[in-house]
């Protein structure tokens, strides 16, 4: 009972909020483990619901089984956390932007699905954090030269037309950044 307790209490040590006594008491031993249980269910659920997105996208004669993807998941969710970066703030805009690119060029061949979902992430590090993914380790890490990297990311975003979007974010300062060049040009 008391290594529960202890174990417990190094469990909450590392949570962000710090929790009262009393709620601490409702994990009692008899309790702990289904709500463990309860998590590793939710778990379960959350990722037969990315496979079968991630399914979708390829032939259904030619698309690689669950566990499969979810190496391929878990190697990225390695990567991104070698970066210093949360895996989970970036899965849902890396499964959006990889439905797009699958929507505009059709389903995606085998050997294609790893370097997309690379790609994915790393537009997806770009957009939503704030210094980018570090291309050096993820060349080093997915067995992908730089210049493959960087190809594969432009016709990402050629198929997907991400730039039109990334633009409507930026137009405002787009706009007035162009607007006082036009000025100070005009006033030479």
């Amino acid at each position: 009972m008391a290594a529960a307790v202890l174990a417990l209490k190094a469990d909450f040590a590392n949570l962000h909020f710090k929790p009262t006594i009393k709620e601490c008491s409702r994990f009692t031993p008899e309790i702990l483990p289904r709500v463990q249980h309860h998590h590793m269910e939710k778990m379960r659920r959350h990722e037969h619901i990315v496979v079968s997105h991630v399914q979708s996208w390829m032939d259904a004669s030619f698309a690689p089984n669950a566990n499969e993807i979810l190496k391929m998941f878990a190697c990225i969710k390695r990567l991104v956390r070698l970066m210093d970066y949360s895996f989970s703030r970036i899965l849902y805009p890396m499964l959006i932007y990889a439905q797009q690119f699958v929507k505009r060029t059709g389903p995606v061949a085998p050997t294609g699905l790893f370097p997309l979902l690379v790609v994915a992430a790393c537009l997806a590090l770009k957009m939503w954090e704030d210094y980018g993914p570090d291309l050096d380790l993820t060349a080093e890490v997915c067995n992908i030269s730089k210049k493959q990297l960087s190809t594969l990311e432009r016709e990402f975003l050629h198929q997907v037309r991400l730039r039109r979007t990334c633009a409507l974010f930026t137009h405002a300062r787009t706009h007035s950044c162009a607007h006082t060049h036009t000025q100070t040009t005009r006033e030479r």
